[in-house]
């Protein structure tokens, strides 16, 4: 369910703030799933994949996001990380980018995972995404628990 939610990228950003809000009080309890964290990406995303830029969460949300991320525990490091990157990414828009400061928090506590440097990169650069990382954010997989059945 949380994967198609976040895939809806013309919901209203005070909505798509409110879900990621949700999200993030599972990765706090160390219960997110690595689906979750992807929606939670794709919530709270700087960028969006196709969507509008209107429907983009608020940079003060986003930066109360990223904070609670830095300070829980993180039980799924790559997608917690992959999730804060996407959050943090800078675009060259005022409005859209994090502050500098919480920008410099995330790219510290980025630096220290593993493929830290492109992540890095991400938040401090407004760099294009490479075709991995497009990947990943698209996500062409089923949702968890979903089976095709010839």
């Amino acid at each position: 369910m949380w994967q198609a939610i976040g895939g809806c990228e013309r919901i209203a950003a005070t909505v798509r703030a409110e879900l990621a809000r949700a999200l993030v009080a599972s990765v706090v309890k160390g219960r997110a799933t690595d689906q979750e964290l992807w929606a939670l990406a794709r919530l709270a995303a700087r960028a969006p994949v196709a969507g509008p830029i209107n429907c983009v969460v608020a940079s003060a949300s986003a930066s109360e996001i990223a904070d609670a991320l830095l300070a829980a525990p993180w039980t799924r490091p790559d997608a917690t990380a992959f999730a804060l990157a996407q959050i943090g990414r800078l675009t060259g828009d005022r409005e859209r980018d994090l502050p500098a400061d919480v920008r410099e928090r995330v790219a510290r506590r980025l630096s220290v995972e593993p493929g830290g440097e492109r992540l890095v990169r991400l938040i401090r650069e407004i760099v294009p995404l490479e075709a991995r990382e497009e990947a990943r954010l698209l996500d062409e997989s089923l949702p968890a628990g979903l089976r095709l059945r010839a």
